[in-house]
């Protein structure tokens, strides 16, 4: 493979657009159509008119998945080899260290009940507050050898050193409402629990409007991932808003942009993000744009946010292909996995692909939808295979 030099970039570059859980399946309201269907798609759709498009499967058909091991398989890492658990992929996101034998931990912002029910799964809360909590939360934490920061909203991550492994631990989800959410397993899920419940005891003094309990639901181990430049000879920047996606390309060593207003949720910043990314592509070889929003208004069940959202995204894409040099430009937008907004939860349904280059041939499909995807000319691919698909037509 022939490496790029100091200073030197690629002819062609790629922009590579995800919309995390944009596709969904046919609502009874919508008339038997999608969301994406319904949405206004601007730009998303001139990419799938001037492209070739087709359908993703991120690990394989049948198979539900998160964001994390999608994201994973679209950057090119096969999950199946590299995927070590969540939680120190986060950890990365907001600059903490995870070595071997911690154990990190993603976790929510929640409430609990006087009794220590669950009631809501995911509070979110602003930048003072959560500087405010990362103090009291973190006084706790030092007590158990552990250390806790805040993420972004209702996100937060706790990592306990030295903890040893995390095999025999089960977590609580957001399903545990109604529950008390405890972890259940061996020695490590008795440690978790006693910090966890110390944590909501001082929470719970702090008074009202602020949140009670630190959710503990996806864990993992240290985890070392390729460098992207190395595996693929690439320069590459990433721009996004959640630390999850922030810490899976700061692992791969990629360029990870803060961007102001990127919230990870419906109210981000969607035109910074278009700009950065043409800024990006003066220097780097591939920039790869996440949004979020998509996937959260899914989950509480909003047809209107999710539509909002995917106006939204094609209006960042709109930016980005009004404002660069198409004749030297790779684009590819997609969906990383199916989010149902009916059942507020992620689906195995596969997720539309469009990509666009000077030298792609057109298969005559004219929409970016889940149904129109489905007769293009890519056929049906697992995520592993879209770098590769990217960087052929790059030249690369």
């Amino acid at each position: 493979m022939r490496y790029l030099s100091t200073g030197e970039c690629a002819e062609i570059k790629a922009l590579l657009v995800v919309a995390d859980g944009v596709s969904d399946r046919p609502i009874q309201e919508l008339s038997g159509k999608t969301p994406l269907e319904t949405a206004r798609r601007s730009g998303l759709d001139w990419v799938a008119e001037n492209g070739v498009s087709g359908l993703i499967d991120p690990v394989a058909p049948g198979v539900v998945v998160d964001s994390d091991v999608a994201n994973m398989a679209m950057l090119g890492c096969d999950p199946s080899r590299y995927y070590r658990g969540r939680g120190a992929i986060e950890a990365a996101g907001v600059g903490l260290e995870v070595r071997e034998g911690d154990v990190a931990l993603r976790c929510n912002y929640a409430l609990v009940s006087r009794s220590g029910i669950l009631i809501h799964p995911r509070v979110s809360i602003n930048e003072g507050l959560a500087k405010e909590l990362e103090l009291v939360i973190n006084e706790v934490a030092e007590e158990f050898g552990a250390e806790f920061r805040h993420s972004m909203g209702f996100r937060c991550v706790l990592v306990l050193r030295e903890a040893g492994p995390i095999r025999k631990i089960e977590l609580p989800t957001a399903r545990s409402v109604g529950q008390k959410p405890m972890v259940r397993g061996s020695e490590l899920a008795n440690v978790l629990n006693e910090l966890v419940w110390r944590i909501s005891r001082r929470l719970q003094g702090l008074g009202d409007g602020v949140p009670n309990f630190v959710l503990p639901w996806a864990a993992g181990e240290a985890t070392s991932l390729p460098s992207f430049r190395e595996v693929h000879g690439l320069r590459a920047a990433c721009v996004a808003g959640v630390g999850l996606i922030k810490g899976l390309c700061r692992l791969m060593g990629m360029e990870v942009l803060e961007i102001q207003g990127a919230t990870g949720d419906i109210d981000t910043n969607y035109l910074e993000k278009a700009r950065a990314a043409v800024r990006l592509l003066n220097n780097y070889d591939f920039i790869y744009v996440h949004v979020e929003a998509p996937d959260e208004a899914s989950h509480r069940k909003s047809l209107a946010q999710k539509q909002w959202a995917i106006f939204q995204i094609g209006r960042l894409v709109e930016h980005v292909l009004s404002h660069t040099d198409l004749d030297d430009l790779v684009v590819a937008v997609l969906g990383d996995h199916t989010t149902s907004t009916r059942l507020g939860e992620h689906v195995a349904d596969p997720a539309p692909i469009s990509i666009y280059s000077s030298e792609a041939l057109r298969d005559g499909v004219r929409r970016f939808t889940e149904r129109d995807a489905a007769r293009g000319g890519l056929r049906r691919l697992r995520g592993v295979d879209i770098l590769p698909l990217i960087k052929d037509l790059m030249g690369a």
